[in-house]
């Protein structure tokens, strides 16, 4: 749900920036050889917009390319899930393992991160995705705080 949820998200950002770039052309045109003195018409209109549309799409195009309408988020997470910075990340059920999954993608590196299970159910989800798991003494939020508190303080 997430994933899709951003790429639609990404599409109408992808559209609403080729809508604005290309309505901005005629009001330009309009600024520049008619609300300024000495504006001389030297290229129609009819062909300014020509023109135009095919810069819209260059520049669409570049920024596709170069990756710059996807999730940075994402794209944040995973450079520091690769870098080691999350001691833990808890899961509380075998969904959020799904979800986690669904919004990095099933080659992301767990190796430097372990995840904290609710319960055997979850860290069997974890598992499966290769992420390293402690599983909770009960299937209880209080039980998954107790664990990651004592691995904070540096138990086991």
């Amino acid at each position: 749900m997430i994933r899709e949820n951003q790429q639609l998200l990404n599409r109408l950002h992808v559209l609403t920036d080729g809508i604005i770039l290309y309505a901005a052309l005629p009001a330009a045109f309009w600024i520049r050889f008619y609300l300024l003195p000495g504006g001389f018409i030297s290229v129609p209109l009819s062909r300014y917009m020509a023109i135009g549309l095919f810069l819209t799409g260059a520049y669409l195009f570049t920024y596709a390319a170069f990756g710059l309408y996807q999730s940075f988020r994402r794209a944040r997470l995973r450079r520091e899930l690769e870098e080691g910075r999350f001691d833990f990340i808890a899961f509380t059920s075998a969904s959020t393992v799904r979800g986690l999954m669904a919004a990095l993608g099933p080659d992301a590196d767990f190796s430097r991160t372990l995840g904290l299970c609710i319960g055997e159910q979850t860290a069997g989800e974890a598992r499966r995705h290769g992420i390293p798991v402690r599983v909770a003494e009960r299937a209880s939020m209080d039980a998954l705080t107790e664990l990651a508190i004592n691995l904070t303080n540096g138990g086991k």
